[in-house]
């Protein structure tokens, strides 16, 4: 979606004291983020929500990614907020895994577990894992949903691939594996996490539906979703997604962004 319709939504939906506000702290962001790329052509600490979180600007795309993760400072201060040292993780729908660092900067005796579904992606991921050499990070190539088998989803890796329920016949398209979550977690014998970030452009629902079980324990306590109503298969996915979150005993509240985007913060009390 261009700015100009980001800007559009966000003037129709919450008007325009609050259009000038997402406008002023794009700018801000945006010119930080670029300085701070500009004096380091390594490794770079970026101070979010006063945590020191180290990122690898080594390549194009690692720069390029890092000036834009300045849109999602408020998310990234939620979780740094949020998290405890001996938190568990997981980052689904990680891309190139800024949240995941983020997370791995407060995080010291738990684990970081992030799901990038597209295999470019995910090799970078792999790399950003590898340049950082942060232990107790995992990543997984594989989509997570409420079935297992394939599934497509769009060949460019620039961020904002979709998943779509069936796989089809494009040259622009992909197929990937998808697992359901639960028995994911079980088969691989991995930590439950008490702390989730998703970001699946329009899969939340068969995401969230996978991981019924996992939401619903105890030690499960933040969910922060993404929500892209655009982008979905199911009508009203934020209402889908809000249901199957208070089901799980999860209060809603939304997060603060830059944009048009629509963040909701799920805790349990």
């Amino acid at each position: 979606m261009s700015k100009i319709h980001s800007a559009a939504d966000i003037y129709r939906d919450k008007g325009v004291i609050e259009l000038i506000l997402s406008i002023q702290r794009y700018l801000k962001n945006q010119v930080l983020g670029i300085v701070e790329v500009v004096v380091n052509d390594g490794d770079l600490a970026h101070e979010i929500g006063g945590t020191d979180v180290i990122v690898p600007v080594k390549t194009e795309w690692q720069r390029n990614r890092f000036v834009k993760v300045h849109n999602e400072r408020e998310l990234l201060e939620e979780i740094v907020n949020e998290l405890e040292k001996d938190d568990v993780f997981y980052d689904i729908g990680s891309y190139l895994g800024w949240h995941s660092l983020t997370a791995k900067a407060v995080i010291e005796d738990g684990d970081v577990i992030a799901f990038e579904p597209h295999p470019v992606s995910y090799e970078r991921l792999s790399k950003v894992i590898n340049d950082t050499s942060m232990g107790n990070f995992q990543a997984y190539n594989v989509g997570l949903s409420d079935s297992q088998g394939c599934a497509s989803m769009s060949s460019s890796s620039k961020g904002g691939s979709r998943i779509h329920s069936e796989e089809q016949e494009n040259k622009d398209l992909l197929s990937i594996n998808t697992v359901v979550g639960d028995e994911f977690i079980t088969e691989n014998n991995l930590p439950y996490p008490t702390v989730l970030k998703i970001d699946v452009e329009g899969w939340e629902a068969p995401a969230i539906r996978g991981l019924k079980n996992t939401i619903n324990m105890q030690e499960c306590r933040v969910v922060y979703c993404e929500i892209h109503p655009q982008k979905a298969e199911e009508e009203k996915v934020r209402d889908v997604v809000t249901n199957l979150l208070t089901d799980a005993s999860f209060k809603i509240t939304e997060v603060p962004h830059v944009g048009s985007k629509s963040i909701i913060k799920a805790k349990k009390s």
